[in-house]
């Protein structure tokens, strides 16, 4: 999930980043929190909860938060792809048809070799065309910015498999049989030839390719086992992000949040404000705001 929120969520020796959790929750918001005061800080998260509960029940629960993250992720993929769907979008219509981008892509390529795409530039073509035809979830031959993210970031969603399986078993299959062969599978790092003696590294790639990725003991990987290779589509990093939220403010233990357990863990969820910070301000009441909102109620 780093690659989505920008951040690492522990560092390579496992200290905690606090900025993973608040873009998690906050989302790109987070830049700016800081400089709230301790009053609009405390009515900006009441507000986040409220748009987090959408049963309306007053908490916040797991199937909530993971919710709330993925759309943050969201956001945050179609920020990173604004820019380059403006470039692609000509006629500024906010709609990416394929005809579009091929022109934008591929129009020098095809003008330097009389109309033929070179030999690189052909596979690009091929690569870029099965991912937006996946991308194009309504079928309609244009990406919208939501869309094209999933073009632009293909690896972050689901749909995207497909499009990603068929690229790699175009780049490992050599003989061209429809799936990758351990030896294909190596290929590309290791190169038999040199050394006699196989490096450890090699040995234990070797028995993550048969224990994980060939799943029916065939040694070898078909499009279906490609596609559990390169795109898990079991992916738990939302799920464990939420349960971390959780199970770090949830008081009662219940599972669950309140507007109180939230109000009294605003550094675990947004960091610290301007005129707010805990470690420094002891008088600051959290449970003096959290019964405000309740006798707003």
């Amino acid at each position: 999930m780093e690659d989505l929120l920008g951040e690492k969520h522990y560092d390579e020796w496992g200290h905690h980043n606090a900025e993973f959790d608040h873009r998690a929750f906050i989302g790109e918001e987070d830049d700016t929190f800081h400089e709230y005061s301790e009053e609009d800080a405390s009515d900006r998260l009441i507000t986040v909860f409220d748009e987090i509960d959408t049963n309306m029940d007053e908490y916040i629960d797991k199937n909530e938060m993971k919710a709330r993250i993925k759309g943050n992720q969201l956001k945050r993929l179609e920020k990173e792809s604004r820019e380059k769907f403006k470039v692609l979008d000509v006629n500024e219509d906010s709609m990416l048809p394929w005809e579009e981008y091929k022109q934008v892509m591929f129009a020098n390529d095809l003008a330097e070799n009389n109309g033929k795409l070179s030999d690189s530039m052909q596979s690009m073509y091929t690569n870029d065309h099965r991912k937006f035809i996946d991308a194009d979830q309504d079928n309609d031959g244009m990406l919208t910015l939501t869309e094209f993210a999933a073009f632009n970031f293909p690896h972050n969603f689901p749909h995207m498999q497909n499009a990603l399986a068929m690229e790699s078993l175009d780049t490992y299959d050599k003989n061209k049989d429809g799936k990758i062969s351990w030896k294909e599978y190596i290929s590309s790092m290791y190169n038999s030839e040199d050394n006699k003696e196989q490096p450890g590294w090699v040995r234990d790639e070797e028995k993550i390719y048969l224990l994980r990725h060939d799943k029916d003991g065939d040694e070898l990987l078909d499009l279906s086992e490609i596609k559990s290779w390169i795109a898990p589509e079991e992916n738990n990093d939302e799920e464990e992000e939420a349960n971390h939220l959780i199970e770090s403010a949830d008081l009662d233990q219940d599972g669950k949040l309140t507007r109180e357990e939230l109000l009294s863990h605003q550094s675990l969820f947004a960091g610290h404000t301007k005129k707010s910070r805990k470690y420094e301000d002891p008088d600051f009441d959290f449970d003096y705001h959290a019964d405000r909102y309740h006798d707003e109620l």
